[in-house]
């Protein structure tokens, strides 16, 4: 995966090439394409993330919709347990095909050991993938507006680039954007890309009350855990320490890694997007956010034990065909008859 990341900083940061496509896409003129499709157009309605990018991207060129494919390819390459790499596949596949062009099927960026991932960023990545791609756009046109000595310079110090990053509008409250600083520099930042969890280790090994971590930017985030994991590897007298390895985990869960479902999984045991979903789920936001359309997808995915991705990119016409119960869907066994 980091060999992933380190390709793709070779051919779309350090000039315009492409990933998968044989012409360059990672160019300026097409990023401001997308910017006028996928910001300016923002579709906030119902309907799955894959679905209404589909809508966005409609009208525009076919390396502009491979250039959305590859920036996907991007956004999952580092989370892990929220969605299965066989999804990922599917989602960036999907896509790619919109330029009327075949996947390349024999591409070897797309196997299962690129795309398991490297952290869990929680189930509230996937409802946040349309902001995470705007965030994406905007950091590449600001990228792609810099000299080439500016770009080459903010890429050989993290530092630097994520003071840079600072400027592109949501950074600190992007998971994607903890997720880039890992792809480039993943020897200064780490693979935890969960906020809270940030902000809870930070608090653990420092002292800091609640409120003292949630002042902090992302970038001071950073340092705070690049600061622990040294200061630890020189006390323990270990080096490449893991904030969910031990004994670092024991230091600020209290618990060994093993124990812990959301990073360390035994895998004899299934993992959580294999659909062994909580009991008790709860779905929060504001109206108008989704919450009753999430339900129904859940409940499917639950029943049908699929990943959420799945049902979501089944579409809704399918999920759900009409307002009453489609009973008929649920019938492949006497358990699911009167469900």
């Amino acid at each position: 995966m980091l060999d992933a990341g380190q390709y793709w900083k070779e051919v779309a940061l350090l000039s315009d090439g492409a990933v998968f496509a044989q012409e360059p896409v990672w160019t300026l003129p097409y990023l401001r394409d997308l910017e006028k499709c996928v910001i300016e157009q923002s579709d906030e309605g119902k309907g799955s993330f894959v679905d209404k990018l589909e809508k966005q991207l409609e009208a525009t060129k076919p390396e502009v919709k491979q250039l959305a494919a590859e920036m996907l390819w991007v956004i999952y390459l580092c989370p892990d347990t929220c969605i299965l790499a066989q999804a990922k596949r599917m989602h960036i596949r999907r896509v790619w095909e919109w330029s009327g062009e075949p996947f390349p099927e024999n591409s070897d960026r797309v196997t299962n050991e690129i795309l398991d991932g490297a952290g869990n960023p929680g189930q509230g990545f996937l409802n946040y993938r349309q902001k995470d791609l705007e965030f994406f756009i905007l950091m590449m046109i600001d990228f792609k507006n810099l000299t080439e000595p500016e770009r080459i310079g903010l890429l050989s110090d993290g530092w630097k680039f994520g003071k840079w990053l600072e400027k592109i509008p949501g950074c600190n409250d992007r998971q994607f954007r903890n997720m880039i600083m890992f792809l480039l520099f993943p020897d200064d930042f780490e693979h935890i890309f969960a906020g809270t969890k940030r902000r809870e280790i930070v608090q653990k090994f420092t002292g800091k009350t609640g409120a003292e971590a949630w002042d902090l930017s992302a970038l001071e985030i950073d340092q705070e855990l690049l600061n622990i994991r040294r200061q630890k590897e020189e006390e323990y007298g270990i080096t490449n320490l893991d904030f969910y390895g031990s004994p670092l985990y024991e230091l600020w869960k209290g618990s060994k890694p093993e124990n812990d479902s959301e990073h360390n999984q035994d895998d004899s045991q299934p993992k959580a997007d294999t659909m062994k979903y909580p009991l008790n789920q709860i779905l929060y936001g504001p109206p108008g956010t989704g919450k009753t359309w999430n339900t129904v997808n859940y409940a499917v995915a639950i029943i049908e034990d699929k990943s959420l991705d799945e049902i979501e990119g089944e579409g809704r016409e399918k999920v759900r065909p009409n307002r009453t119960p489609d009973y008929a869907r649920y019938q492949r066994t006497p358990r699911h008859q009167g469900t």
